[in-house]
């Protein structure tokens, strides 16, 4: 009796390896855009610290800051996007 061993064959080979490449890009790609979704909730995490920091002050000492209290929300939003952006 004869034992049969069996080789892949190259094009099984290097099909695998294709599927294997496609699997990891794919991969990367969903960490890379998991990872930004991640970073950008930081961000807006910190912004509503800093605004609700910042609405307790008087208008007086947010107009010395050169803030106003209609437009706080949307200038604390703004800023946060400055820093996420440099």
């Amino acid at each position: 009796m004869t034992s049969m061993t069996t080789q892949p064959h190259a094009g099984e080979f290097a099909r695998h390896e294709a599927a294997r490449g496609r699997r990891f890009r794919w991969t990367r790609g969903r960490f890379a855009k998991m990872a930004a979704w991640f970073a950008t909730c930081v961000d807006y995490h910190a912004a509503a610290g800093m605004y609700e920091e910042l609405s307790r002050l008087s208008d007086a000492e947010l107009k010395r800051r050169g803030l106003s209290r209609d437009t706080l929300a949307r200038d604390v939003c703004e800023s946060s996007e400055r820093d996420a952006g440099s």
